[in-house]
């Protein structure tokens, strides 16, 4: 299991991975995606999913299931549903 690092850079201003996710999450993954395998499935918050969704069907990922999490906003933005997504080859 892979997870974004949310652990505060030791360097004042440095954001961690978490941050760099969430400030450019196409070209992250993108970036991720060229170094590591691709992992059989992930797991997202469906405000990410709105912005990953055209890049995780290119990696040839589809919609498994999605979960109900929040009627309101909990963290940065409203996270009412988790998604999984699994590669389909």
């Amino acid at each position: 299991m892979q997870f974004l690092d949310c652990t505060s850079s030791e360097e004042k201003g440095v954001p961690d991975e978490f941050d760099r996710f969430l400030m450019d999450p196409v070209p992250f993954v993108s970036e991720y995606a060229k170094k590591m395998s691709l992992p059989n499935h992930i797991v997202l918050f469906d405000s990410e999913e709105q912005k990953l969704r055209n890049l995780l069907i290119s990696f040839d990922y589809r919609e498994e299931k999605r979960f109900f999490n929040a009627h309101f906003k909990v963290d940065r933005d409203l996270q009412a549903s988790i998604v999984v997504y699994v590669r389909t080859r």
